[in-house]
């Protein structure tokens, strides 16, 4: 099991955070493909993600502590965060898409709306600016916003778990790690309709586009 960031002080999180712009200085991909793991970006990431969820599963602790004996002047919280998130399983459902689908799933703004057009092009784009194949990427971040906004009919199963981020310097570094006995529990999509997505994520951009047509007129 990977260790929580509960001793981590702002000192440290402070010194992680000059870091920030830079990768692990330890990490060669062509060397160690299988160390970097969890989809962060930038070394911060695990730390930012470990103080969460360590955070948030001191906050479960402390609730299952009420009104076990102990004395009334101990406070223990009312309620905790929930945590949702999507599994990397559920993301791999979710495959970028291509310049055609980009062009039926705008219509039928694609040629009135500029909003569309330039949402249209960032998309086809994608690929070619991250100089990757479109087999290489997924709907990873807007999943997650589409989550955050509490429209999850996409997901098709949902599983519970124990869950801790590993900051072990490693093969499991960031990666998050089944944990019953310390981890914080979190509800996650573990697998999801594409197509439902792509009409909910994509509904958002057709419904401003026709917002800002009717204000035109």
């Amino acid at each position: 099991h990977g260790s929580l960031a509960t001793n981590m002080d702002v000192e440290e999180v402070a010194r992680l955070q000059d870091a920030s712009n830079v990768t692990r200085p330890d990490y060669d991909k062509s060397k160690t493909p299988s160390v970097w793991n969890g989809g962060q970006n930038i070394y911060l990431d695990a730390n930012a993600a470990s103080l969460v969820y360590s955070s948030v599963a001191m906050c479960q602790r402390d609730l299952a502590l009420r009104g076990h004996g102990e004395p009334e002047s101990i406070k223990h919280p009312k309620r905790c965060p929930e945590m949702i998130i999507m599994s990397g399983v559920a993301q791999d459902d979710l495959k970028m898409t291509s310049e055609q689908e980009n062009e039926a799933l705008c219509k039928p703004y694609c040629d009135s709306s500029t909003l569309q057009q330039n949402v249209k092009q960032f998309y086809d784009n994608i690929p070619s600016c991250l100089h990757e194949t479109i087999d290489d990427i997924y709907y990873w971040d807007q999943s997650i916003a589409v989550l955050a906004m509490g429209q999850d009919d996409f997901c098709e199963e949902w599983v519970t778990r124990k869950v801790t981020v590993s900051l072990v310097d490693g093969p499991f570094f960031g990666t998050v790690l089944d944990d019953s006995m310390y981890g914080a529990e979190i509800k996650a999509c573990n697998k999801a309709n594409r197509t439902k997505f792509l009409d909910t994520y994509w509904a958002a951009f057709r419904g401003l586009a026709a917002e800002i047509d009717a204000c035109a007129s």
